[in-house]
């Protein structure tokens, strides 16, 4: 990876020459490397280069597909981030806990493409994976944030069975930046405990039933 974010950016003819080369092979090994290059690089594409990309896009080959929507998140590059809103990509079809990569760098793209305006929020926020929506949250402002916050909350509630809002547990992220390689992880934890000297006592007095109904919460 080291060796990767070394990379220079080549000239865009050179860029169109490669890929057009790797276009007409059917080795999706070099393929990827060609795109991966491109996504640690950030070089100016020319029109024919952002073409090719966006052929890549529907690879039959989901590492071409991975590091060709990479690129796309990477670059930033509006006409490629057209390409992916066409494309159709959606994190959905993709089985949780296979194509990690995939549904990482494609839901970056939907990101990338929210932000500059290419994409409703709501198609957005169906196409991309959940683990991006506290990224979406933070990046596409207090409408989105709000948004993210009522289909989460909709989900939980639909998921445990709440017939009325819940008191829900704190979520924290471990992987603040969404430029990482890697999705984050979630976790849950119980809000610290109150320091309150009556709360303790009324803890301490508490009948199994009650302690039985508060771990419920």
């Amino acid at each position: 990876m080291d060796i990767l974010d070394a990379l220079l950016p080549a000239s865009k003819e050179t860029i169109e020459r490669v890929l057009e080369r790797v276009l007409q092979s059917t080795d999706s090994n070099k393929q990827s490397s060609v795109l991966a290059a491109i996504r640690y690089s950030h070089p100016d594409l020319s029109p024919r280069s952002r073409a090719i990309i966006g052929e890549f896009l529907n690879s039959r080959d989901a590492s071409v597909r991975t590091q060709a929507l990479g690129a796309a998140a990477a670059t930033s590059d509006d006409a490629l981030l057209k390409l992916v809103v066409t494309s159709g990509w959606d994190a959905r079809p993709l089985r949780t806990g296979e194509k990690t990569f995939e549904r990482w760098y494609g839901s970056s793209a939907i990101l990338e493409a929210a932000k500059s305006g290419l994409i409703p929020l709501d198609e957005a926020l169906d196409r991309m994976d959940l683990h991006h929506y506290g990224f979406a949250a933070q990046a596409l402002g207090q409408a989105a944030a709000k948004e993210i916050a009522r289909r989460v909350e909709a989900a939980l509630i639909n998921a445990i069975g709440y017939t009325q809002g819940p008191d829900m547990p704190e979520m924290v992220t471990s992987t603040p930046d969404a430029a990482s390689s890697s999705p984050p992880m979630i976790s849950l934890s119980d809000p610290p405990p109150s320091q309150d000297i009556a709360d303790w006592l009324n803890r301490l007095g508490e009948t199994s039933e009650q302690f039985d109904a508060r771990q419920d919460r």
